[in-house]
């Protein structure tokens, strides 16, 4: 009876709710400017998620698809940018100083 209630509470538990965007790093050095850039998605009113777990790259990409996030913007280590499609896997060059405006404004593909 016990397993039973417990089953049909997590059957009936709501979606995880999903992101906008998580903000990735390629490397360490640029995990401030990754929270930056987050904190401003959040002012914009995106839902925006930053690491904080010190992962890999490819870490930080599967956490991006676990927490249901649309759009990954990976940080370089150069200090350019790439925006991944989650859900298609495309990624392109964005510029990282209009990337805050270019996803608040829900533009997608191309443009930038």
């Amino acid at each position: 009876a016990g397993i039973e209630r417990i089953l049909l509470a997590v059957a009936e538990r709501p979606p995880a709710s999903s992101r906008d965007v998580f903000v990735a790093v390629a490397a360490p050095e640029q995990r401030p400017r990754a929270l930056a850039i987050a904190s401003q998605l959040r002012e914009a009113g995106l839902a925006a998620e930053t690491d904080l777990a010190d992962r890999s790259l490819k870490g930080q990409i599967r956490q991006a698809d676990r927490v249901g996030a649309r759009r990954t913007l990976i940080l370089e280590a150069d200090g350019q940018a790439q925006l991944r499609d989650m859900q298609s896997g495309e990624q392109r060059a964005i510029d990282p100083a209009h990337a805050v405006a270019e996803l608040a404004a829900g533009r997608e593909g191309e443009g930038g």
